[in-house]
Parts: C-alpha cells; structure tokens; sequence
C-alpha cells in the first residue's frame, strides 16, 4: 500500500473517531433533555419518591403514589408542578397494610387533596388516624390555591373528579380517631361503615389485694373519637363486649367516655365494640342527584381491645438462718490455760472491709456473759448477714479486747423478672424495694439467685401463695435434700403464674423464704491480765531531811503505753513524779507482763537502799516499790559513808542500766543523724524546653500546594447539549478532507 493511500485512511480513521464521540455526547446530551422534561423522576425510584414527599410527607404513601405514577407513566412534563402532576393523575393508588411492619404502614395522609382526579385510592387496613386533610373548608382553601374557577370548587362542594364518575376511597381497617364536620364531595362511606377497625387503649393495671372471691371493677376510658374536636356519641344499645376472656365481667354502665367493668378476677382482655349515634355521624357533602357514591350520613363502628391487668405481688421474706455460735475466753501469758469468767460481749451488724469485720450497729441488747468455764453459747436463728461479737466488759484485772469475732449467714438471695415496676390506674404507686417484683399471667418469668456465703448452705425453700381454687394462703415446700431447691421453686412459680392461655393457681401475694444451715461457729478470745505498783518513799538518819521532795521516774518496756493509770500519767512509757518522806505513788490497770524500772534522782548525799525498783507487772497485784534515803552526821558529803565498801545500790543500777524509753531514744538518734546529714545537689533534671522534638503546623514552603485555582471556578462537569460542538465537529471534519488532496500531492 502506497504512504498516499496510507495517510487518506489514516485521517479518516481519525475522523471517524471524532465523529463517534460527538454522535456520544449528542446521544447523552439528548437522554438528559428528555429526563429534565420530567417533574417527577421517573428513572430514579428513591428521587422521585423524595420529590413527591414535599407535597405527601409519609413516605409509605409517597412511595404507593410513585409506583401508580410509574404504572402510567405519568411523571409531568417538566414544566408543571409536583402538585399539578398528582392533580392530573387519572390511575389508581393501591396499598394495603395487611400482614406488614408498622414502619410499612401509612400513618399519615396529608397530601391526598391533590390526588383528586385519581379513579381509586385504597389505603385499607393502615394506621391511619386522622382525615382532616379532607375536610371541605380545607378543600375550598385548596381550590383557591389551584386556580379554581367553578363556584362549585371554590367552596368545596366539588373536588374530586366529575360528576356520575366519582372517586372511591377505601379506608377499611384504619384506626381512625380524627373526622372533619364535612367531607369533601364525592366520598363513599359504605366500605369505611362494612368494616370495624380496631383501637389501641391503655391497660387497666390494679394490684391485687389478698382476700377470698376478691372481685374488682375498672372504670376504663373509651378511646377518643371526635368529629371537629368533640368527642362522638354512643348511640343506645351501642356499646358491648365482643370477645371476653375473663369469665364473669360484664359492661355495668357506659358514657361517652368511660366504661364501667365489673366482676374483674384476674388479667385479661375484654374487647368492646362501639357504635357511634345518630347526632354525631359523619356527614360527606351532597354534590348533586347523580352523586352516587354520597351517602348522606354513616354510622360509625370501631372496636377497642382493652387490657386488665391484675398483678400478684412476689417478694422474699427475710432469710434467717439457725446459728450456733461458742466462745472460750482465756487469759494471755500464762503457763496454764486460765478460763475467764464475766466477759461481757455484744452482737453487732458488721460490714467486712478489706476482710476485716467492722462493727457497724448494734443487733441485739443482750449481753452474753462468760461462765465459769471461760464459755459462752449461742443458739439463735439469725437472719441473714454479716455480724461480729465485742467485748464491752473484761472479767476483773483484765483489759478489754475490742477485737471484732466476725461471722457471716446466709448468702445472696435474689429475685428477678416479673415486672419490677407498677403503677396503678387508681392509687398511689408502690414504692420500690429489692427483691419484690409483680406477677400476672402475661408478665415475664421470674428468676430466682442464690448463693451461699461460705460454711453456709441452702436447706429448703418455702413459698407461701395465694391459692385461687381453694381461696386461702396455702403453702408449698422445697428441700435442698431433694434436688435443686432454688431451680424447682422458680419453676413452680413460673408454672402457675398462668400464660396467655389461662390464669394461673396464684390468685394474690407471693413469699419465698431462704432457709440456710451453718456450720457451728466456735472463737477463742483472750484477755490479757492488769496489774500495778506502789512507789513508796521513806527518809532516816538524824541528818536527813524530811521535808524534801525527790525526783523519780517509772520506766516501762513497752513506749506505746500513754495516759493516765491510777495516779501516775504515762507519756511513750515514762512517767515522772516527786515524793517527800512518807508519801506513796500508785500506777494501777497497766498491762501484766511488761517491765518497769523506777530510778530516783536527786539524793547525791543520801544512802539510797531500794526494794522492787526493777520487774515485771503481774497480774491482779500491786507490787510494793519502796526507796529509804538515810543520812547520818557522820556521812561525809558527797553521800559516801567511811566505809569505802559500801556503795549505793541506786548508783550502781543507774551505772548499769540507763533507764529511758523508745521514744526517747529514736528521737535522740534522730537528731544525731539531722546533725549528721548532709544535703548534696544532684545533677539537675533536664526541663521540658530542653526538648527539641515536637510538632508545628504545615506550611507552603514544605511543599503543600495551599494555593486555590487562579479563576476560583468549579469545572461544570454536567453533561449537556452543546450546538456548538456539534458544529465544530463538522467543522474539523471538513478541513481534514480539505487536508487531505494537499497531503497527498506533498508525498507524491
């Protein structure tokens, strides 16, 4: 092939290709003019709903209208609007809300006005409440707004479709609670009078109250039917049960807005029927003779199911537990086990912290006293707990221990499911409580939790009932030693609560009661002894004298011991004091079995002869400390006698042992290591500003285009018809022939 013929095809290929994407955008051009001439998308199922809904809000609704406009094909022609659309609808609009969803249903009609050449609408068996859309003063308000001109439409006698071909309605099924005075012209009101609709009303709750052929009544309200904001009549003979599932109840007395029901036994339901009276019926307007469809008045007809309810309180009773409890009290630091007897101890209620029991108030004022042999005994049913015995008194020379012996009973007894809460119609609502719930044949199971606490178990359940056959308590037992007692009381109960077929053997109050058994409890508490002294001061010599005070300090092993024992005040231990000759000190409750030292200061120039002045307390004694000074003439002094061998015995205690107490030699090493210490400058911690990391915002200068574009536009990127490009299309494909011959003779 030669280049010529080369190039001639390759510039028609080029054209070709051209000419296809133009032919493209033409066609695409094209489809988008014929979807801008719809008012309402007819391609777009979703849209085209959403554009309806500004004139029919409930999307159910809109969705219904959208598929009869989708069956005629009649979405508007672009310039008309939504309203003008729906006003020039001539099909049908079918939904039926039988066997659907609630969010499937229609609950609102607003917005039907405007369908009003369509040849039949049926909303039946919806949730539609309220028709005031058609109400004729609405419809003459509309017929303005439309641009009416027909007297006859002005003022709303006339609006739906012509005369002889009339639309229909079929509102069967609907809970309708709200009618205009008058409706619009050319309704048909057989098939909303052919059908009773059925109405939602609230429960009548009541709580029963025990006692034998317990009968109650209800005063119920009647749901609110009103035509122009008054609620409609009942015509005589227009109210009675229907369908009655509790035997013996019957209608005593009706009005216009309550029914009386007497002979109640227990919960059910009582569906009621109602016919609305003559001087209330619903009125549709008389457009003219051939008017076939009108009818000048219907007698309404509705049902109500209305729901009693009569609940059984069910409750746990207070769980006591059958406790033995012993205490042995014996005394600390002795070589044989000695029994105490007259401790006084109290039960208290306890809380456990941290596994300590803490005593909070007091159970009982019973003192339980410990006999001659050191024990005391405790048979009681308790109920159930946390306690712990105190001492409040030691037997005589001891001291009060206020260790807490803790014991826990029973265990965790819970009932769920029921219904927990109630309120009456009549009366004041019952406070709520744990472990009550109420019972009725609809309500939910209950569901009953035990758990023992440890060293207890369960031994039997107890339920005490009100029997409805035999009209009187009766009372029904479970015991551990036949199987789960916990899971064959839940079980009774859920069986005999009744169902939704039938009342159940409960006709009143419900108790269960917990029965535990524990383990024996046996503590051993002890007591530690109380004793004291006496220091005792004594002066001789014919030098002496024996009106001077001396000093002298009590020295106890144990710094923690501080106050006021007797006559002497002990602080970290130490107590000081001074006596003259012929006085006496005594220390008397301190703990046995501590030691003590007594030293004397002060008497350099007295011979100091002492008895006792080192030991250990005892228990229930005294034990005599006594000092003698003597001085003589012949006493040198400085205190010494001529005698070099003799040497006072308190020197050489005081050489020997330096008395003090803890307290006072931690304080002292304390100030020596203060003295002592020094305080070196450590290395300084680097500071947060020393840190060279961290964060900053972005900027151009890191490469980030910031900028916007230089014009500020958005492309349009719609598509549209463009005649331009389709002319200089042609106009590119014209200068290629043109081309062409010049091509050709060049390569020739």
């Amino acid at each position: 092939m030669s280049k010529n013929n080369k190039s001639i095809i390759a510039v028609l290929l080029s054209l070709i290709m051209i000419l296809s994407l133009g032919m493209g955008v033409v066609t695409v051009g094209a489809q988008n003019n014929i979807r801008s001439t719809q008012t309402i998308d007819g391609s777009d199922r979703e849209r085209g709903i959403s554009q309806i809904q500004t004139v029919i809000p409930d999307k159910v609704f809109a969705a219904a209208v959208y598929d009869g406009l989708k069956e005629e094909n009649h979405f508007g022609d672009g310039i008309q609007s939504v309203k003008e659309v729906l006003s020039s609808y001539t099909g049908d609009v079918i939904y039926q809300g039988m066997s659907k969803e609630d969010d499937e249903l229609v609950h609102d009609i607003t917005g039907i006005e405007w369908l009003r050449n369509t040849n039949y609408i049926d909303l039946s068996y919806n949730k539609i409440a309220d028709l005031s859309p058609l109400d004729i003063d609405h419809i003459a308000a509309l017929a303005e707004e439309a641009g009416e001109t027909d007297p006859d439409v002005l003022n709303g006698e006339k609006w739906y479709r012509t005369s002889g071909k009339n639309l229909l309605f079929d509102f069967r099924g609907n809970p309708i609670r709200k009618y205009p005075s008058y409706t619009a012209g050319r309704l048909e009101w057989p098939r909303l009078e052919s059908a009773s609709f059925e109405l939602e009303a609230d429960p009548y709750i009541i709580i029963k109250e025990d006692g034998a052929d317990k009968l109650f009544s209800a005063e119920v309200e009647i749901p609110l039917i009103e035509r122009s904001g008054s609620r409609i009549d009942i015509r005589p003979n227009g109210c009675r049960i229907i369908q009655n599932d509790i035997p013996g109840s019957e209608i005593a007395e009706w009005t216009k807005e309550r029914i009386l029901l007497n002979g109640l036994s227990h919960s059910g339901e009582v569906k009621i029927g109602i016919e609305g009276a003559d001087n209330s019926q619903i009125h549709s307007w008389v457009v003219d003779e051939w008017d076939m469809s009108t009818i000048g008045s219907s007698t309404l007809k509705f049902l109500f199911n209305q729901s009693v309810r009569i609940y059984s309180p069910a409750s746990v009773g207070a769980v006591k537990v059958k406790t033995s409890i012993s205490l042995e009290k014996i005394a600390e630091d002795t070589d044989e086990p000695k029994l105490l007897e007259g401790a006084v101890f109290r039960l208290y209620k306890a809380d456990i912290t941290d596994g300590v029991y803490v005593p909070r108030e007091l159970y009982s004022e019973t003192d339980y006293i410990t006999d001659e042999n050191g024990k005391i005994t405790i048979e009681e049913e308790l109920p159930s707990g946390d306690y712990c015995l105190i001492e409040e008194e030691a037997p005589e020379h001891y001291i009060v221990k206020k260790t807490p012996y803790g014991f826990s009973l029973g265990g965790t007894v819970i009932l769920t499911g029921g219904t927990p809460e109630v309120t009456p119609t009549e009366g004041a609502k019952p406070e709520a409580a744990d472990n009550v719930t109420y019972i009725d044949r609809y309500s939910p199971e209950v569901s009953l939790t035990v758990v023992p606490v440890a060293g207890n178990t369960v031994e039997k359940i107890v339920i005490t009932y009100f029997d409805r056959q035999k009209q009187d308590y009766e009372e029904i037992i479970f015991n551990e030693s036949d199987g789960n007692a916990v899971e064959a009381a839940e079980n009774w109960i859920n069986s005999n609560k009744g169902d939704k077929n039938a009342p159940g053997l409960i006709d009143g109050s419900v108790s269960l009661q917990v029965d535990f058994s524990r383990s024996p409890i046996s503590f051993q508490a002890t007591n530690r002894g109380v004793g004291g002294i006496t220091v005792s001061k004594t002066v001789s010599g014919d030098a002496a004298d024996n009106t001077q005070k001396f000093s002298f300090t009590v020295t106890l092993d144990d710094s923690t011991i501080n106050g006021t024992y007797g006559e002497m005040n002990f602080v970290n231990g130490v107590a000081s004091f001074e006596l003259a000759d012929g006085e006496s000190i005594s220390a008397d409750g301190l703990p046995a079995g501590i030691g003590y030292v007594v030293a004397e200061t002060g008497s350099d120039d007295y011979t100091v002869t002492s008895e006792n002045a080192e030991g250990t307390i005892k228990t229930a004694e005294m034990i005599s400390v006594v000092f003698n000074n003597h001085k003589e003439d012949s006493e040198t002094t400085d205190g010494t006698t001529d005698d070099p061998s003799e040497t006072d015995p308190s020197e050489e205690s005081s050489d020997t042992k330096e008395p003090g107490t803890q307290g006072e030699s931690d304080a002292t090493g304390e100030s020596d290591s203060s003295d002592k210490q020094e305080n070196p400058m450590g290395p300084s911690k680097p500071s947060d500003s020393d840190n060279l990391g961290g964060s900053r915002e972005p900027s151009a200068s890191d490469g980030q285009d910031t900028s916007l574009n230089p014009d500020g536009n958005v492309p349009d990127t719609a598509d549209k018809t463009d005649v331009i490009l389709w002319f200089s299309l042609f106009a590119v494909s014209a200068l290629g022939l043109a081309v062409m011959p010049f091509v050709a003779k060049k390569q020739q």
